[in-house]
């Protein structure tokens, strides 16, 4: 963990951002060794102590390992320069538990760059908070809110490689 929090932590500074979250750092300790405590998983092959108990047990059982309902980041964008991170608390709370606000900061200005993430309990809020918070006016400023992708899912805008040299002609020139 102190490497990953590390190599963040160099990355963080080099592209120049940031981190002002609400969460103090006490909050991230507890819910990192909360995910550290859970149970651990059953092995393949391996049934759960309650299957050897019955058949009503074992359906009992199954409801339990559910998969909880997870939290979603969506990603605000436009916002103005002023927007404070409670600011955005206070109008998402409306629509759920909001659990982190994280607005960027340019590293030589300390403004915000323009975009925020807001992280809700689960996805039912997070649509809610989409279908409502999606254009509409924030701090005189027409926001734009969509559910967060990772990396891999986002959209390439092409770009790429530059091209290599070019070639300046060869050969005759008529006069």
């Amino acid at each position: 963990v102190v490497a990953i929090s590390t190599r963040v932590n160099y990355w963080v500074r080099r592209v120049g951002i940031q981190v002002s979250s609400t969460r103090s750092n006490e909050e991230r300790k507890r819910d990192s060794r909360a995910m550290a405590d859970s149970t651990p998983t059953q092995e393949e092959g391996t049934a759960p102590p309650e299957a050897a108990a019955g058949t009503e047990t074992a359906e009992a059982g199954a409801e339990d390992n559910a998969p909880a309902s997870e939290e979603v980041k969506l990603v605000v964008k436009n916002l103005s320069y002023d927007t404070t991170e409670q600011t955005i608390r206070d109008q998402f709370a409306a629509f759920g538990n909001v659990i982190d606000v994280f607005l960027p900061t340019d590293r030589y200005s300390g403004r915000s760059r323009g975009f925020g993430f807001v992280t809700l309990s689960n996805k039912a809020e997070a649509d809610a908070a989409i279908a409502s918070m999606d254009q509409t006016e924030l701090d005189g400023r027409t926001i734009k809110v969509v559910e967060s992708k990772p990396k891999g899912e986002r959209e390439s805008y092409g770009g790429g490689t530059g091209g290599g040299a070019r070639g300046g002609g060869g050969g005759t020139t008529k006069l």
